[in-house]
Order: C-alpha cells, then structure tokens, then sequence
C-alpha cells in the first residue's frame, strides 16, 4: 500500500490514501503478484480481520506503532476504513451518514450489529492515534498529510471520509461530460481541471464543492485526471463502465514538464524536458524515441526523471511534443503539452541554484517565474493593476522570437480574487493563492539527503500568510513537550531555540486554518555520509560542456 501510494509522488506533496475495490486489486496484482483467481479485497480484508478482531472485537493496539522497516502497522486498517467511507459514498448523497459508515465498516470486517464495534468506542481515541501516527510518519517521509478530525458525532470518522474524493458515482458522471464534450485530447491535469471547472453548473453539488475547494485544487486536478487518463485508455467507451471486473487501467501516457538551466556568464537560457514519473511503474527501465534518438530515462528525484533531449524550441512550446516509449508494458507515449504558459518555482533542495522547474505550484510567499505566450501579458497585467500579482523585469527567454516571455520574481499578493475574470480562466486557477497559511523554513545549516539540520544552526521560521497574526505551537514529537507557543506576525523571519536534537512539529493557526511542518534536528555525531547521484553528476556535467561549446 505505502509503495503504491508514494511511488511517482515527489517531496512535500500531499497523500490522500484514496482507495476503491479496483485499486486494491490492481495493486494485488501488481505489487502481491497475486494469482488472477485469487480475489485480492477478500484477501486483504482477511489480512486486516486477523490483525485486529480478537472475540469479535475490535482491537487497534495491535497495529499502532511501526514494523521492523519503520513503517506504520496502521495503514492496512485505515484503508480498511477509507474503503467503508467509500462505498458508503456510492448513493448520491451529500451528507455522511454515521450510521451508514460503520454499517459498511462492519461488514468489510465481518462482524455483526450496528454502530461502533467493540473496542472502538467514542472518546477512547482509539483510531484517532493511528491516524496521528500516519500524519507523523508521512511528515517525516517529507510529504504532507491531509487526513483530519471533524466535529461531535462525525469527530473520528472524519479521517476517513476526508480522504475520499470522487466516488464511483462521481466518476460515472464525469465520464458522461468527457462523452458529451467529446474530451478526447489527452491533456494535463491543470488544462483537464479548468475544462471541467468550466462546465461546474452542469455537475453534483459534491463534484462542485471538490472543484471549490482551493485547498485541494491540485489533489483534485490529479484525480480527475486519473479518471480522465482510464477513460482514454479503455478506449473513450460511449457509456460509464460500471463493472470493470476488477480491471484497473492505468494511463498510457507519460507527462513531461520543463526544465530551466541559464549560463552564468552569457544568460542564455535553455529549457528541456522534464519527465514526470508515473503513479506506478514497474522496474524496467523506460526508453522514449524523440528527435530520432533513443533516450533512457533515469531517476533524478523522487518523483521526476532527469531532464532529457536537446533543448527545446519555441515551436515545441507552441505545438507540444508527443513521443513514443519504447518497449513498456503500460505506456505507450510520452507527452509535452502545448500551453499558453508555465509557472517554475527554484530547486527546494539546493535554493542557491539558478534551477528552476515545474516541480510544484509555488507556496504562499515564494517567488516564481512565469513563461508565458506575449497574448497573456493583458491578463497579467490587469492582476498586477488590482495588486493580486507583482513581478520585477520581463525578459524574452528567446532572443530570435517575441511570442514567449519570462516574468521574473512573480510573486502573490492578495487573496481577494473572486471578482477577477481574466480571459484565460486557466490562468487564474494556476495563480490564485490555495491556502491561506504556508510554513517556511530559511536559513541554518541543511543536512539534504537526512531531511534535516544541524542541533547548533536550525532554520528560522517564517509563516506567510494573509492573517496579520498567527498562533504558532512547536512541540517534541516523541515527548510531546511543548517548547513554544506564541502569537506571531505572518511574513516575518521567527528565530526559536531548540533545546536538544530530535524532531519538531510546528504547527501554525489562524481561525480555521492551519499548516504544519516537520523539523529533525541532528548532532554531528550523527551526520550521515552522502550518497552521490552519479546520474545527477553526469547530466550536469554534460550540461556544463554544451554550455561551453556554445561559448567557444
């Protein structure tokens, strides 16, 4: 479960642990090898019953801490849970019902009655602890939890109605827009999610809200484009398929996005292809077939492949490029879509570099560039003329051409975007700020590979966000001691003594919001010696020797 989930996904994104019968067959298959005869839902739900159901009762200790790898016991239970929520979903309904929820909890459990089992009663807390133990272990992997508790009744079940997102009847109703709108382009997530937001009062009242939802704007721009991605590879059936007998499609399209390098000496700026891994691929290695060469992908981090190919031209930009990959069981193409801009945020993992990428949206406070088409620049500037978005110069990142430039420093200023239409609404939904709170970490000593920094230089905090005070707790992890909690002004540099290394939450508050992020601290004693990324090397190196022929 922990490798389907986390494959392909790069740091400091955030998890859902979105679950359907499909899914947990495919990764039956794929990750259990399981015979084809063998039902993998009923093989993992024996799984979980014999971890935890001890005389008809429920009992969760058995599961809470971590295994012999360090890896939460806890997930396959949650799952469990993720699923019940799931199912419970597939009436299309708006409000959770409670009853409803254990009532399929039950039954994925083999147990009878109704309401909480045995050994889950309310107030003991009993699987909130293992949500907290996942949210922490995700933290400490460098992603982002997303699970949460909600109010009176619904207090617990809440986490596992939180990571739900579409559900099968969602899905069934946006295959039957893809069918009439006849979407048959193979298009991104962020051009997919703005067709979709386009078309939003023609959809359910819980697909609306998902689309809403800024917050999850990017977990939903993904999964819909899951959706969309199946859809294209069963072929663009005319009807939802409602049975797929336990048949899980995956897409057969690999996205690339750009890589930015520029010359210290000339400023020649070059991009270049920047794949994307897939959600989930096998171990064979991949090789795509473009500009007449044969190219092997190889990892650069979690989550992308090293940048690859010759650089790219404005016609690359306007038209796109689709290539083919070679010899792979589940992708057939790889794909650079034509866009009408690109937002690149700097390396996260070695900020004083003059790399940039299409790594990630930028967070609250963080500077970007956009590389945009010249017919934007109308819409641009209206959101630099009502002080939502400032930049400091334009450039043309191709001297020979006007049609592309580059803003650099952008930055987002204001959250009041509402009563702004640009003409390209795709624009505004990549801009417009997704959170109110971000949590960012400058300065000290970095320890990179170890996720961490030095115990004597720790980073300072700064909370950016649209709140002119925040509520900032930090606490131990394992001790859970308390070694601040203050208010503080957003958009400031905050300096916090550490007592002893180990790992800290910090968790910042404003009414309804709240953002959290892991600090480890380590000794000296304690470093690690690197592992080199020889790939990383290589490609740099080459990199580094194009750059010098071109001076020559």
């Amino acid at each position: 479960m922990i490798s389907y989930f986390l494959s392909g996904i790069s740091q400091g994104s955030k998890i859902y642990l979105t679950i359907d019968e499909d899914l947990i067959h495919f990764i039956g298959k794929n990750f259990l090898h399981l015979d084809h005869n063998i039902n993998a839902l009923d093989n993992f739900r024996c799984s979980v019953i014999d971890a935890i159901i001890e005389d008809e009762k429920v009992n969760l200790k058995n599961i809470q801490s971590f295994d012999s790898q360090g890896k939460p016991k806890c997930l396959v239970f949650l799952i469990l849970s993720i699923l019940a929520a799931y199912q419970m979903s597939e009436d299309d309904q708006e409000e959770i019902s409670e009853k409803d929820y254990f009532t399929r909890l039950r039954s994925l459990l083999g147990l009878l009655g109704e309401g909480r089992p045995n050994g889950m009663k309310f107030g003991n807390h009993s699987e909130e602890i293992l949500w907290k133990e996942w949210n922490l272990w995700l933290l400490q992997q460098g992603f982002q939890p997303t699970a949460y508790k909600g109010k009176g009744s619904q207090k617990y079940i809440k986490y596992p109605i939180s990571q739900t997102l579409f559900r099968q009847v969602d899905k069934d109703k946006l295959q039957e827009l893809f069918i009439k709108k006849q979407w048959t382009n193979s298009w991104d997530a962020p051009t997919l999610y703005s067709q979709v937001h386009h078309e939003i009062s023609y959809l359910s009242k819980h697909i609306a809200n998902l689309l809403r939802d800024r917050k999850r704007l990017e977990l939903v721009a993904d999964s819909l484009h899951e959706i969309h991605q199946q859809w294209l590879a069963e072929g663009c059936p005319k009807k939802p398929i409602k049975k797929r007998k336990n048949q899980y499609i995956l897409s057969r399209n690999l996205f690339t996005g750009l890589y930015r390098t520029e010359d210290p000496f000339l400023g020649d700026i070059d991009y270049f292809l920047y794949p994307k891994q897939p959600k989930f691929k096998d171990n064979n290695e991949i090789k795509i077939q473009y500009q007449n060469q044969t190219e092997v992908l190889r990892e650069d981090r979690q989550g992308w492949y090293l940048p690859c190919g010759s650089k790219l031209t404005v016609e690359d930009l306007n038209k796109g490029i689709i290539g083919t990959v070679i010899n792979h069981n589940n992708l057939e193409k790889f794909i650079l879509p034509a866009r009408d801009f690109w937002i690149l945020i700097r390396d996260k993992e070695d900020e004083d570099s003059d790399i940039y990428a299409t790594w990630a949206s930028p967070n609250l406070g963080e500077q970007f560039i956009i590389l945009c088409k010249q017919n934007l620049m109308k819409d641009l500037q209206l959101l630099k003329d009502e002080k939502l978005l400032n930049w400091s110069e334009e450039i043309r990142p191709f001297p020979d051409h006007e049609d592309w430039l580059e803003l650099h420093q952008c930055q987002v200023l204001s959250e009041a975007w509402e009563g702004i239409f640009p003409s390209n609404l795709q624009l505004k939904d990549a801009l417009q700020p997704k959170t109110k709170l971000s949590i960012s970490l400058k300065n000290g000593l970095k320890i990179p590979q170890q996720k961490a920094w030095l115990k004597d230089y720790p980073p300072n905090i700064i909370i950016y966000g649209f709140y002119p005070n925040i509520e900032l707790e930090i606490k131990d992890i394992f001790t859970e001691q308390i070694i601040e909690h203050s208010s503080q002004k957003t958009n400031q540099l905050i300096s916090v003594s550490f007592p002893h290394s180990t790992s800290y939450l910090v968790t910042a508050k404003a009414r309804n919001d709240f953002e959290e992020i892991l600090i480890n601290l380590k000794d000296w004693e304690d470093l690690e010696i690197a592992n080199i990324n020889l790939n990383e090397i290589k490609s740099n190196h080459n990199n580094n020797l194009l750059n010098t022929l071109s001076m020559l």
